[in-house]
């Protein structure tokens, strides 16, 4: 059993290693290296989590997130390219939904598709978790989108009203480093007890 837990602590560290990288290549460059690269690190990981703790709760909460990164890409292939205001509204849009999905995924997934009907579905500590960095990003993104909306004000605010668009990056950083801290969580038995 300790292989699996070296085998969690390497590929949490490469996705890490990949997460850092390409936050330093934009700070540095202003110029995404790795997008693509990192992009298909967290999916392989999402879907490691999902065969390694393959039970109903943790498969349906990475199906879950997989359909949201899925949106978040459809909508906005690459986010170094497209216009802010876009991609502020998109991933706002893309943190509300999985909020909702998260928190209601037990009801969503026991009504249609493969695990219809199925028992032992229940909101579990990896979902609050998870939930929680969500919210909070939500919050950040709304934050971010009025920054943005002040800015189109006049020359004073377009000048003075840069404290998120100047960190942005650095911020959401910290959003992604949560959310790997979540999915490293998920590999533990505890994460999948109810939530209290």
């Amino acid at each position: 059993m300790n292989y699996l837990r070296v085998l969690d602590a390497l590929m949490f560290a490469l996705v890490g290693y990949f997460a850092l990288n390409e936050y330093w290549s934009y700070h540095t460059t202003m110029n995404s290296q790795h997008e693509h690269l990192f992009e298909v690190a967290t999916i392989g990981l999402v879907v490691y989590i999902m065969l390694r703790k393959s039970d109903v709760n943790t498969v349906t909460l990475g199906v879950t997130a997989l359909v949201i990164f899925a949106i978040r890409k459809t909508l906005v292939i690459s986010a170094t390219q497209s216009s802010g205001a876009w991609v502020y509204v998109v991933y706002l849009l893309a943190s509300l939904a999985a909020v909702y999905l998260i928190w209601f995924r037990p009801l969503i997934f026991a009504s249609f598709g493969p695990w219809k009907g199925r028992k032992g579905f229940y909101v579990t500590r990896q979902d609050r978790y998870l939930w929680v960095v969500y919210v909070l990003n939500a919050l950040f993104l709304l934050a971010v989108l009025v920054e943005h909306g002040l800015r189109r004000i006049d020359n004073t605010w377009y000048e003075n009203a840069r404290f998120l668009y100047n960190n942005y990056e650095t911020i959401q950083f910290l959003f992604i480093l949560a959310g790997i801290a979540v999915l490293y969580l998920m590999t533990f038995e505890r994460s999948k007890e109810p939530h209290n």
